[in-house]
């Protein structure tokens, strides 16, 4: 198993994220997607990232700007929240 990172998968291909994951071996970090109810996209990680190293899975496929968004949002809300470094 390898330690100090977390996967977190966007919405766009959950397939993907759980397949990477057994690969690696580490579980998919807990991470809420949604929309609040003026349909603007909410995204809330559940799982502590600090000092990790955060790999996000989102493809461009599907709804192309709901999943650009929901990497932007994931990728600043890492930030936020000292991930070491986030690809």
């Amino acid at each position: 198993m390898v330690r100090n990172i977390v996967v977190l998968g966007g919405s766009s291909h959950p397939k993907l994220t759980e397949t990477i994951c057994n690969h690696l071996g580490v579980p998919p970090a807990k991470i809420f997607l949604g929309k609040f109810a003026v349909g603007e996209t909410r995204v809330e990680i559940i799982e502590s990232v600090r000092g990790k190293d955060v790999f996000i899975i989102q493809s461009g496929g599907g709804k192309v700007n709901d999943h650009l968004m929901e990497l932007l949002i994931t990728v600043s809300a890492c930030k936020t929240a000292s991930a070491r470094r986030v690809t």
